[in-house]
């Protein structure tokens, strides 16, 4: 009786073991596709973050145009009429 109950045991022990690893299987594959999704997301936050310093260099080279117009228009002297 005792080695039906030792083979029980480690029949026991197996099926825990495989459980285990299939849970570790199961983990890794959601991970692999979180990961994937995170990364696809980092790409596109930097193309969006490219495009936003793109325009932000836009903006500030017409605001600075701007700028120098006003402040010419600001100080210039008054013509006479």
């Amino acid at each position: 009786m005792e080695e039906g109950n030792g083979n029980r045991s480690w029949q026991e022990h197996i099926e825990r073991h495989d459980r285990l690893i299939t849970h570790i299987l199961e983990q890794q594959d959601s991970f692999r596709t979180d990961l994937g999704a995170l990364l696809k997301a980092q790409v596109q936050l930097t193309e969006s973050q490219r495009r936003t310093d793109e325009k932000m260099a836009e903006t500030s080279d017409k605001l600075n145009a701007l700028i120098h117009i006003v402040d010419d228009l600001v100080r210039r002297p008054p013509q006479a009429s």
